[in-house]
C-alpha cells in the first residue's frame, strides 16, 4: 500500500527531527566538534583569532569568543521551543479558567460586555447574525 504525505506532514517531519536533534544535542552531541572553541588556528604559518569565516569552520563559522554558530543555533531552537510551548500552555489556562469562570458568572453584566466586546471583533461574528 502506498501512502501519500501531505505537504504539512512533510514539514511537521522535519520539525519533529529539528525538536530530536536539539534536545539529544546537548547530552550526546555537544562532545564532538560542534561546541568545540577554536581560540586560535595556524593557517598559512600565520597564527589566526577569532572569528572565523565559514570557510574555515564549516558550516556557519564561529562568534568572537570562537564557539561554532552552527551549536548556538541549535541550542537557540530548542530554548525557543521551550518558551513558545510554555508561553502556549499558559495561554490555554488562562483561557480556560476565564471561559469557566464567565459561564458560572453568566448573569453578571461585567462579564456579559466582555463577551459582547470579543464577539465584536470576531471571525464568527460575521457569519452569525444574532437576535
Amino acid at each position: 500500500m502506498v501512502t501519500c504525505k501531505t505537504p504539512l506532514h512533510d514539514n511537521s517531519d522535519f520539525f519533529i527531527a529539528c525538536l530530536a536533534i536539539s534536545f539529544l544535542y546537548e547530552p550526546w552531541l555537544a562532545k564532538g566538534h560542534l561546541t568545540l572553541r577554536i581560540p586560535s588556528l595556524k593557517l598559512n604559518n600565520q597564527l589566526k583569532l577569532p572569528p572565523y569565516p565559514p570557510a574555515v569552520v564549516p558550516p556557519f563559522g564561529t562568534d568572537l569568543v570562537g564557539f561554532t554558530i552552527l551549536s548556538k543555533l541549535i541550542q537557540a531552537f530548542k530554548y525557543t521551543f521551550i518558551i513558545a510551548f510554555l508561553l502556549s500552555t499558559l495561554q490555554l489556562i488562562v483561557n480556560f479558567l476565564l471561559g469557566f469562570f464567565i459561564s458560572l458568572q453568566s448573569k453578571n453584566t461585567f462579564f456579559l460586555l466582555i463577551i459582547k466586546y470579543i464577539r465584536t471583533f470576531s471571525i464568527d461574528s460575521l457569519f452569525v447574525t444574532q437576535n
